[in-house]
């Protein structure tokens, strides 16, 4: 099994109790590359799960595996590998996941990056993916998707991101609270962003 066989089997053992209740879709950078849009090949293999699952490697195959909500609702696609059917976030659900966690994304440059080869986005889904998380998470993605200029209508993003309310978002969660403020977004850039295009 490589990256692009997906976990179908090697995560869900044949004849278990956990092949039989376990709710999985692929994230991230898993999901960007499947999609095309991945700059690399990655690493590991990283899988968002409805409970807690050990890390394991398969060969030379590294799963990661993600607890979270709303995994069984999230807005997913299944593909042919290999191996089977993967299922995997969409798109725009892999946009909002990479701008959740831009370290398992390889960090911001490589998000924006990713961002900017995932080819056209729908902007209505975008902020169907994001309307349950943080508002910072609709904010950084509206700007990042305006910075690489992706193809994608922002209206329905930017409603949800209210730019108008409350103290800004910094770019960069945790870097310093300081560079300069695009209000568009209500984003403070507090970080060079350097997409490898």
């Amino acid at each position: 099994m490589d990256a692009k066989s997906g976990p179908a089997e090697s995560a869900r053992p044949a004849g278990s109790p956990e092949a039989l209740s376990l709710t999985a879709r692929t994230r991230d950078i898993s999901a960007a590359e499947l999609h095309g849009a991945a700059h690399q090949a990655p690493q590991v293999f990283q899988v968002m799960v409805d409970r807690h699952l050990r890390d394991r490697d398969v060969g030379r195959v590294r799963l990661r595996f993600f607890t979270g909500g709303h995994v069984a609702e999230a807005p997913v696609e299944r593909r042919n590998v290999p191996t089977g059917q993967v299922t995997l976030s969409t798109k725009e659900l892999t946009a909002v996941d990479l701008v959740e966690y831009p370290t398992a994304g390889g960090g911001i440059d490589n998000v924006a990056t990713i961002l900017a080869e995932l080819g056209p986005l729908n902007g209505a889904q975008l902020a169907a993916a994001s309307q349950h998380r943080a508002r910072s998470i609709a904010r950084r993605l509206g700007w990042l998707l305006e910075f690489v200029a992706a193809e994608v209508d922002l209206d329905a993003l930017r409603e949800l991101a209210a730019p108008g309310d409350g103290t800004p978002t910094d770019l960069r969660a945790g870097g310093a609270r300081r560079g300069p403020l695009d209000r568009s977004w209500n984003v403070r850039v507090n970080v060079q962003v350097d997409p490898d295009l």
